[in-house]
């Protein structure tokens, strides 16, 4: 008891004097820190990004390797990263092309019916004379202040946007064609000692992100046909492949994309609730019908595509979004499943060597004891 005491002490100490020495290092070198942090981001986004795509593409890369017996690997990665560029020009031609049909159909049958909605509830409501009995200029110079703070950072998120542009492709060429290379010349750097383990993180790893984009990359096209029959089905067929396009967008962030995906229709049956099949109930009709799409998502889909590797709490997951999108922003929140599954590898093989240890410590305990 006492050993586990001094130990839990022990540790606790290490982190008191570890957060303690953050705060004196921000304290003392902020603005410096604060540089690297975000030269650090500049690197290491578009290096992450192009690493996961790479994933993505190994399996097109792998058919001009195998099946077409390309034998230069510049031409295989070359015809691949074409692949990718066609295939993306085709998505946003029917996707823009998709929105806009969308968009002069909203504008041409149902803009003139939620304006008079949101007219007539103005002129029921106190709203207008709240705003004019609370707000005034003192009071809305935070407010201008915050939208040129939000204008700033928009800007700047555009020309990161524009960086990242530039350097995802030059990345994803290197790892499509020098991954094993890379991985490689990463061990031979590592102390011979360490070497075993890292190999061993990186392939449990590469199972895990492997299996996880696979998983879901089917899982959102289960979400998007799915959505599409049962809007369609409910009384919303004039926007079901809109609303599903959006529910199976925000599905990329876990657990909050689709609470706010489902929230458009719900407020589309809301304003056009007269005009539909189930008039007040629409809202209610919606909200079961995406509960068994989850349902259906989480307890069947994800576990049979992606397995036990990714069994990760729902906290843990949502503490990895916020910290993964503090530092890589919104790619932070898109890929902090995988990162979380990656660190839930490197937890679990060093659980596995500790036991490995214990029992070995144990045997020849055992041994000297007969002896």
């Amino acid at each position: 008891m006492n050993i586990d005491i001094k130990k839990t002490m022990r540790i606790l100490g290490v982190i008191v004097l570890s957060l303690l020495t953050i705060f004196l290092l921000q304290l003392t070198f902020g603005k410096q820190i604060d540089t690297f942090i975000k030269a650090f981001n500049n690197v290491f986004t578009p290096l992450l990004i192009a690493l996961f795509i790479s994933y993505l593409l190994e399996p097109v890369l792998n058919i001009f390797k195998d099946k077409f017996k390309i034998k230069r690997k510049w031409l295989c990665v070359l015809l691949t990263m074409l692949v990718l560029v066609v295939f993306l020009g085709l998505f946003f031609y029917f996707f823009f092309n998709f929105i806009y049909t969308q968009i002069v159909m909203f504008i041409a049958e149902d803009l003139e019916t939620i304006i008079n909605s949101i007219i007539e509830y103005l002129k029921t409501s106190d709203l207008i004379e709240i705003l004019q009995k609370y707000f005034n200029f003192e009071q809305m110079q935070p407010i201008i202040i915050d939208a040129i703070s939000i204008t700033i950072n928009v800007i700047s998120f555009i020309s990161g946007l524009v960086i990242n542009i530039v350097l995802i492709p030059v990345f994803l060429f290197f790892f499509l064609s020098d991954r094993s290379k890379i991985a490689k010349g990463v061990i031979s750097v590592v102390p011979t000692k360490f070497r075993t383990h890292l190999y061993v993180i990186g392939k449990r790893s590469n199972t895990v992100v492997h299996s996880y984009f696979r998983g879901k990359l089917i899982s959102m096209l289960f979400i998007f046909i799915y959505f599409s029959v049962a809007f369609s089905l409910i009384g919303l067929q004039k926007y079901a492949l809109l609303f599903s396009l959006i529910l199976t967008v925000l599905d990329l962030i876990p657990y909050v994309g689709p609470f706010f995906g489902i929230v458009v229709p719900m407020l589309y049956s809301l304003i056009i609730k007269d005009t539909l099949f189930f008039g007040i109930w629409m809202p209610v009709v919606i909200f079961i019908v995406n509960a068994i799409g989850q349902w259906l998502q989480n307890n069947i889909i994800v576990p049979v595509l992606i397995g036990k590797e990714m069994h990760i709490n729902a906290l843990l997951i949502l503490l990895s979004m916020l910290f993964f999108g503090e530092i890589l922003g919104i790619w932070g929140i898109i890929l902090a499943i995988p990162l979380c599954g990656i660190i839930k590898v490197i937890f679990e093989y060093f659980k596995e060597e500790r036991l490995k240890n214990i029992k070995i410590d144990q045997k020849l305990e055992e041994v000297i004891k007969t002896e």
